[in-house]
């Protein structure tokens, strides 16, 4: 049985209509990452894209819900909360879930 976990959480960003998905900093998250810019990737890294095609599939499958804002030299995504957000984030989890119960291969 796959224990569903909240491995993505949100953050808000300064537009409180937009938030960000983040690894969740209350569980031991399994990736690595070393700073705020770099924890952006690890949504990416659990589809098993490279960041580049990750932003160009969200902007394709979700035109309306997400903004990719550059910050730091580094396109960040930024999601409106909404079903189209939440639904992500749950698959997300899951995957990641399922991943670490060693039902898919990740890269």
């Amino acid at each position: 049985m796959i224990v569903k976990k909240k491995w993505f959480a949100y953050n808000r960003s300064e537009d409180t209509r937009l938030v960000t998905i983040v690894p969740n900093e209350d569980l031991e998250f399994p990736m690595e990452y070393i700073d705020n810019t770099s924890k952006h990737l690890a949504a990416a890294r659990v589809l098993d894209l490279d960041y580049a095609q990750y932003l160009y599939f969200l902007t394709i499958m979700f035109p309306k819900d997400v903004e990719v804002r550059v910050e730091n030299n580094f396109p960040v995504v930024y999601w409106e909360r909404n079903p189209a957000f939440y639904t992500f984030l749950q698959l997300l989890n899951a995957r990641l879930s399922l991943i670490m119960e060693g039902g898919v291969d990740a890269e």
